[in-house]
């Protein structure tokens, strides 16, 4: 389990996480859902340590998680490849190319290898950072709205992508998303993040979840 406990934040004088805690269990998916400015993003970056809480702690190691954040980071002098590969060489590992190759053809990116973050869609560039997640082979993936630009046949592609990993490999998944749909087909557990204070509800179904969104953050 991974456990963050009674955390605190704050902009000023705005809080934003009001005594969160939570328990994410390994090899599980779990998502974060919450309207837009409810604090999602922070509460990640708190978990990663690139914001300090007013009180609390997060007993989550920052170097068994890779963090993929909404904002743009891939570099304009490098390939789809490279940007892969990027992962082996800050570890300090031996790059497999038949490893990479085959990650970017179940992304859908295999034939834009050779290409370069200008060439690429917004929802293209969003594939290539999550393929960098997923190469990371970290323990847990903290994903900040990593489908955005995506139609749904293809997040279904990736969810069965990311499924996998965790079958195979343990990663344990924490993700951000407003789309109730995308957090049913992915995620296992469900918290809600409402004016800083945070809640967990079983969801049995797209109606549940719909019910109880709107129920929690009213």
């Amino acid at each position: 389990m991974y456990h963050v406990k009674n955390l605190f934040f704050s902009y000023g004088e705005k809080k934003i996480l009001k005594g969160v805690s939570l328990s994410l269990q390994k090899s599980k998916a779990t998502s974060l859902i919450g309207r837009s400015g409810s604090g999602k993003s922070t509460l990640l970056k708190t978990i990663m340590g690139m914001l300090s809480p007013d009180l609390g702690e997060s007993l989550i190691d920052p170097k068994h998680c890779y963090y993929l954040g909404q904002e743009e980071t891939l570099l304009p002098w490098k390939t789809v490849f490279d940007h892969i590969k990027l992962m082996d060489t800050l570890q300090k590992k031996i790059s497999n190319i038949t490893e990479i190759e085959s990650l970017l053809d179940a992304m859908g990116l295999l034939n834009k290898k050779d290409s370069y973050p200008s060439d690429l869609s917004f929802g293209m560039q969003k594939r290539v950072l999550l393929a960098q997640a997923i190469h990371s082979k970290k323990e847990l993936l903290l994903l900040d709205e990593p489908f955005l630009g995506m139609d749904l046949f293809l997040k279904k592609r990736l969810f069965a992508l990311l499924k996998d990993r965790q079958k195979k490999e343990g990663v344990t998944v924490f993700l951000v998303t407003h789309d109730l749909q995308e957090a049913l087909c992915l995620s296992e557990e469900y918290y809600f993040l409402h004016e800083g204070n945070l809640m967990q509800k079983k969801i049995e179904s797209l109606e549940d979840l719909i019910a109880t969104y709107e129920e929690v953050t009213v």
